[in-house]
């Protein structure tokens, strides 16, 4: 009985979890890179406008070009970053904050 109830309690705690999570979307031409370390390396090569390491980086397949209006959850943020799971998948990507909106 005790396995019971407490499925019971589980399930509901995770249903009502999952419902509480805000939806967001992407924000056109932003970055999105599978590694929080590939992220920051990123925004120091757009910083210093070396395109040869940013280009290396896209051209890695670690990092992409984000397209508007993909719908994602924020799964962490940190300071000036969010991690995002683009709705459906189960990669996540580390962005900037500006790279997603609230839908």
């Amino acid at each position: 009985m005790k396995i019971l109830i407490l499925s019971i309690f589980s399930l509901l705690f995770f249903t009502s979890y999952v419902a509480a999570q805000t939806t967001y979307a992407t924000v056109e031409n932003h970055v999105g890179c599978i590694r929080k370390s590939d992220r920051e390396k990123i925004t120091k090569y757009a910083g210093a406008n070396d395109k040869v390491a940013f280009d290396k980086l896209i051209h890695s397949g670690r990092c992409i070009i984000l397209k508007s209006g993909v719908e994602v959850q924020v799964m962490n943020r940190t300071f000036g970053l969010v991690e995002i799971r683009p709705i459906g998948y189960e990669q996540t990507l580390w962005t900037a904050s500006e790279g997603v909106k609230k839908k």
